[in-house]
């Protein structure tokens, strides 16, 4: 049991003692390596209404040539293996996954669902689409437009804007002219190296809206439930 729990604290430490690569050297990344998979999570929250408990985690892996996962504490994967990544999105009991990056996983697709869709134009169309959706209230608007290229996935309890390297401020922008000042209250229990977030809540809204990014995407989540 001892080394189990040796072993346990190298592998956490292995990924915990890493800069985070992504263009912050003052800032640390922390992840839980286990089995050839890491996972970091970008987002954590806990809110006083529904779905009380909502949280992003990105896992990854490299594969070998087979779809096969590397396990390799040395990190020679990165050089031989092909990376794979995940995003695990919670919504209190309610859970589902999405591929990031290009080609998306090979031998994960039992955990994914339905493929997302591609589309670009004003950002702001498409979120306000999703709030009114699921029974909230946003004004898309012309002073501001928001040009992006995004992935849409629509799950039954959320709807997941992904949009390719880190848009935050922009985005944070658009949200606060078509939704107003995000809830200050409301804070991630993520580690800041992770990524940075800001959510709106039902009172602002009508729905919970999370603002999430790294510098790999930017991940706008709208949760509630669809109107009939």
């Amino acid at each position: 049991m001892k080394r189990a729990f040796c072993n346990g604290i190298l592998s956490a430490a292995v990924v915990a003692a890493c800069a985070c690569a992504r263009g912050q050297s003052n800032v640390y990344s922390l992840a839980i390596y286990s089995a050839g998979n890491s996972w970091a999570d970008l987002c954590s929250l806990s809110v006083p209404f529904p779905p009380y408990q909502y949280k992003l985690t990105e896992r990854s892996w490299y594969e070998d040539a087979n779809g096969l996962t590397i396990m390799d504490l040395d990190r020679r994967n990165e050089r031989a293996g092909f990376l794979r990544r995940l995003l695990e999105v919670q919504c209190g009991s309610n859970s589902f996954s999405i591929p990031l990056g290009p080609g998306g996983p090979k031998r994960a697709k039992e955990d994914v669902g339905p493929a997302g869709t591609a589309g670009s134009g004003d950002l702001a169309v498409l979120v306000t689409d999703c709030v009114t959706n699921r029974g909230g209230h946003a004004m898309a608007t012309k002073t501001l437009a928001v040009s992006l290229a995004w992935v849409f996935y629509s799950r039954e309890s959320a709807d997941v804007i992904v949009v390719a390297g880190d848009q935050f401020a922009g985005v944070q922008r658009l949200l606060e002219q078509t939704c107003g000042a995000a809830d200050s209250t409301i804070r991630s229990a993520s580690s800041v190296g992770n990524g940075r977030s800001i959510t709106y809540g039902p009172q602002q809204i009508g729905v919970m809206l999370n603002l999430t990014a790294d510098s790999w995407e930017t991940i706008v989540t709208v949760v509630g439930k669809r109107k009939p």
